[in-house]
């Protein structure tokens, strides 16, 4: 899994965070209290998304045309 991806999903957990939001070319962000929160200020690339599709046991080119 890209390092990015594993430091998004550490800070969900240490903040207790209820959503994670990430989407291509967006900054990733985490909603904490009700609050959406930017956890870095770099936007994640097609490749992070793709590589974090695949830890998760995705096909990402079968299921991009889903």
């Amino acid at each position: 899994m890209p390092k990015t991806i594993d430091k998004i999903l550490l800070a969900a957990e240490e903040h207790g965070a209820s959503d994670v939001f990430v989407g291509e070319d967006e900054i990733p962000r985490l909603k904490i209290q009700g609050q959406l929160t930017p956890v870095t200020e770099e936007p994640l690339d097609q490749e992070a998304l793709a590589e974090f599709w695949r830890a998760c046991g995705g096909d990402v080119e079968y299921d991009a045309d889903r």
